[in-house]
């Protein structure tokens, strides 16, 4: 499609197309979806996209191009391809234990192949600029690059001083290691993200290199409510040796800010 259709015979299709799953997803032909967001978070995705399937045998779908959208100049589409399967949040409900630990298992070998990428020392976007994670204040939109995880902690606590105070913050600050690996990390690993019996990872606008206990924690995040699905993701590789940085992240600062950031 990228060298085959100009950007308006992509905004005709798009205006023409169904949406299909979230709302920002709209089914373009038979093979192509155009997913709709900010510019910045995906050209993100595009880039996750791009460096993952060339790197790793983890199953995505192709990303093709972006294209800006007609209505607001801050916002996009990413063309990519359709993939077919059941969204895993709805097949879990009906699947066996050991349904649900093959998926984990799977998820979890996953993980482990983003993690044993060759990293940067910066936190960062894929390519090394900035970037967005919805584990911070929604306003904050881009953040970053960091040089390493001392400017990334620094930072993280600096964004709790209204919420905290001076000896509270310092003990927490005392807290945060400045010597995990940096790693390649999806950041938004929710049921929703994943077809069933993994055949494809969606959704890879706020990955990058972040420091390895993130993936931990964003699966925390982003994975409440779903029975068995915590459980199971703590018996993994990729959880195991974070439970501190956790409870740090949700009970600590979590804690202190009610959970706004």
């Amino acid at each position: 499609m990228q060298s085959k259709l100009s950007n308006d015979e992509i905004h005709s299709l798009i205006r023409t197309g169904r949406r299909v799953g979230k709302a920002k997803v709209i089914r373009i032909s038979d093979t192509q979806v155009a997913k709709r967001g900010l510019t910045t978070s995906l050209a993100t995705e595009y880039e996750a996209m791009q460096y993952v399937s060339q790197h790793t045998s983890i199953p995505l779908p192709r990303a093709y191009t972006i294209v800006p959208a007609e209505d607001k100049p801050n916002f996009s589409f990413l063309v990519m391809d359709y993939v077919e399967g059941e969204i895993l949040a709805k097949a879990w409900r009906h699947m066996t234990v050991n349904e649900r630990a093959g998926v984990m298992s799977s998820l979890a070998a996953m993980i482990d192949e983003l993690r044993n990428l060759p990293s940067p020392a910066a936190i960062s976007s894929p390519n090394g600029g900035s970037f967005h994670d919805y584990r911070f204040a929604m306003g904050l939109g881009q953040i970053g690059p960091f040089d390493n995880e001392r400017d990334f902690n620094d930072w993280r606590i600096s964004q709790f001083r209204r919420y905290g105070s001076p000896s509270q913050l310092a003990e927490i600050r005392g807290k945060m290691r400045e010597d995990n690996r940096i790693v390649f990390t999806h950041g938004d690993l929710s049921q929703e993200n994943i077809l069933f019996a993994i055949t494809a990872i969606l959704d890879w606008e706020q990955s990058g290199w972040r420091p390895e206990y993130w993936e931990a924690v964003k699966f925390v995040f982003g994975g409440t409510g779903r029975k068995g699905w915590l459980e199971l993701g703590y018996e993994q590789s990729f959880m195991a040796g974070y439970r501190a940085d956790i409870t740090r992240e949700f009970q600590e600062l979590g804690g202190l800010s009610g959970g706004l950031c």
